[in-house]
């Protein structure tokens, strides 16, 4: 772990040389606490040729009955690989909570009989309700047509996912959104249904365009 021969003479001096130069003196205070009779347990980073490594250490310090010490005993380990990745975790996690905060589409997530578990701020955007209006309500309450939101679960059933599935839902106003879901189930180990994910788009002005085409064509068609 630290790049040294067993056979190297060793102390603490040289141990804490070794220790990255941001925490030593971190390490150096919980060790002299744990002298003083706390638990030692800690984690942190090591220079070896040149490369940082991130050990866990853990270690009991024995004395006599006079409080004098007669040896420390412990374990260190290399944790280098589970600091990597969780450090790719959190960087892949600010940069989908990014994108969550900040799309323009609206992403929900709800369980298998249609509760809404999650909502991206978008919503109030879009449909005139705040997160905290959504989360926790069934996703009919939202259909204007009831056959159109059994016509979507059908279709998730069948193939697991749909695209661009056109639906009308109801604006916080009363007024009607005509909206494309992208969806999906989401399925456990065991490869059972534990929940369905999806976007939202509002697709008024596209549909505003169509009729604006349609119109124009209709008039073209009757010159």
């Amino acid at each position: 772990i630290f790049g040294i021969p067993p056979e190297n003479p060793s102390n603490y001096e040289a141990f804490l040389a070794s220790v990255h130069p941001d925490d030593r003196d971190t390490v150096d205070r919980s060790w002299q606490a744990a002298l003083r009779g706390a638990p030692y347990g800690i984690e942190h980073r090591i220079i070896v040729d040149g490369q940082v490594k991130w050990v866990r250490e853990r270690a009991e310090i024995e004395t006599d009955s006079n409080g004098n010490l007669l040896r420390c005993i412990g374990t260190v380990q290399d944790i280098t690989a589970r600091k990597r990745a969780e450090a790719a975790l959190e960087a892949s996690e600010a940069r989908y909570r990014d994108f969550y905060e900040n799309v323009d589409d609206v992403i929900y997530q709800t369980d298998c009989n249609g509760i809404i578990t999650d909502v991206s701020p978008s919503v109030e955007k879009h449909f005139g309700y705040r997160q905290e209006e959504i989360i926790g309500r069934s996703v009919k309450e939202f259909y204007v047509d009831r056959r159109e939101y059994v016509a979507l679960n059908v279709a998730l059933e069948r193939s697991g996912a749909v695209n661009d599935f056109e639906i009308l839902l109801k604006h916080k106003e009363g007024r009607q959104i005509p909206t494309s879901v992208t969806s999906r189930i989401i399925f456990d180990a065991q490869d059972q249904p534990i929940a369905i994910e999806g976007v939202l788009r509002n697709i008024t002005e596209r549909k505003q365009a169509e009729t604006a085409l349609q119109e124009s064509e209709s008039s073209l068609q009757a010159i």
